[in-house]
This record gives C-alpha cells, sequence and structure tokens, in this order.
C-alpha cells in the first residue's frame, strides 16, 4: 500500500506544487529605444567610468510581451516607465577595442501611471516614477561594454539580472528572476542623448525562473489521506 500511496503521490505533487511557466517568451517588459542613462562624471571621450560614479536608467516601456505575465497591460491607456538605478561604479577596464565596466548594488523599479502624473520626459526625472510601483527588485551582476574600433559608432551593451521582491503587480512574478538586456551608446552618431544624459540605450526584461508556487497547502499526511 505505501509504494501505491508513494507511486500516486509522484502525479499528484506536481499539480500541488507548479512552477509559473512561461515558455517561449524572449522579454515580458520592452522599453524599445525609449531609454536614456545618466552618470556623473562618466567621460564619454575615453568611455571611462570613475570608481563611485552611480548610474541611472531610465526608460518609458512600449509594451509586454502577449505571452507574458503582464499580458493585460497591453493597450489599457496607461503609461509605464522603469527606472534603474543605485547603481556604483567600480571603474573601467579598457582592452582595445574594449571598454568593460562593472557596477554593484542596483535596484530597479517599475511605474504605472493612469494620467494622473505627468508624461513621462527626459528632462523632468521626476516624470518616471510619479505613478503606482508596480514591480520593484535588486539587481546584481551589472556590466556595460562600449566597443570603440577607431572608426564608426562606438557602440556596446548593457546587462543586469533582476529578482522581483515587490510591488502591486508582484503577484504576477512572485519570486521571479531574468536578465536585463540593453544596447548601449554614450555618443549621438546612432541616437540622440539630450542634455542631462551620458548614454542612449534599446533594452527589455528577459525572464529566466520562477520558483514553484503552492497552488494548494498539504502537507504530506495530508497527500496520503488522498488514498485512504
Amino acid at each position: 500500500m505505501n509504494r501505491i500511496v508513494k507511486s500516486l503521490s509522484l502525479l499528484v505533487i506536481p499539480f500541488l506544487f507548479a512552477g509559473t511557466s512561461y515558455a517561449g517568451v524572449d522579454f515580458i517588459i520592452d522599453w524599445g529605444t525609449n531609454g536614456k542613462a545618466s552618470e556623473p562624471n562618466y567621460n564619454a571621450g575615453t568611455h571611462h567610468s570613475t570608481a563611485g560614479n552611480v548610474l541611472t536608467v531610465r526608460g518609458i516601456i512600449i509594451g509586454f510581451a502577449n505571452n507574458g505575465p503582464f499580458a493585460a497591460l497591453n493597450g489599457n491607456g496607461n503609461e509605464y516607465t522603469v527606472v534603474l538605478g543605485n547603481m556604483t561604479s567600480l571603474g573601467s577596464i579598457h582592452a582595445f577595442p574594449l571598454n568593460l565596466t562593472s557596477y554593484s548594488g542596483g535596484e530597479f523599479w517599475v511605474y504605472e501611471d493612469d494620467g494622473s502624473g505627468a508624461a513621462a520626459d527626459f528632462a523632468n526625472a521626476g516624470s518616471f516614477s510619479d505613478g503606482t510601483l508596480i514591480l520593484h527588485g535588486p539587481l546584481s551582476d551589472v556590466a556595460t561594454n562600449i566597443v570603440d574600433l577607431g572608426a564608426g559608432c562606438p557602440g556596446g551593451t548593457f546587462f543586469a539580472n533582476w529578482l522581483a521582491t515587490d510591488g502591486s503587480l508582484f503577484g504576477l512574478v512572485p519570486g521571479c528572476a531574468g536578465d536585463i538586456d540593453a544596447t548601449w551608446s554614450d555618443n549621438g552618431c546612432t541616437a540622440v542623448i539630450p542634455a542631462g544624459y551620458d548614454f542612449h540605450c534599446n533594452g527589455h526584461y528577459g525572464l529566466g525562473e520562477c520558483p514553484p508556487t503552492a497552488t494548494e497547502e498539504s502537507s504530506w499526511g495530508g497527500v496520503k489521506n488522498l488514498f485512504r
């Protein structure tokens, strides 16, 4: 009898503790080309970030994956913005043609503005965070790279890992994690960089893993009782 219970439990437990899955979703949040970043004391001429500089990224979200957790937000008329902040430079390393910078710390915030706040405007930093906080969490492994071959337009990438910890829509991605990938440019060769900013970026949030979520609380004894 015990062998039967244990065998049946292998069929039941996956239904009691099912992980969140969004197979085939390449990104869940996309800010497209609507991203700018600032880092006081950054030297664009040499692509050098001095240790201790603090990087902040702001973006206007253009959409959410149609088969992702935030799909219902598409087309509802609200404005969505993202802020990545508190990323502290560890200094740049230069090895032609690469210009690499790592950052410690960091957090991300995603906001929803139903129209009661100011429209997002890069000239008004506060307009990116005057809505409802729908998702927030820490960043890790933040790094940028600018490739400069000495001719053409220097450009590169931004990368970070994210972990969701709170926010009004945290329940859609409880404890989920993923990465943030973006193109990265510190010159106006390919896109306009307005006053007060040092970088242009085109990025999105990828969804990696979500922890198993108990759909019904049950003890091992409760599982066994199902077959008695």
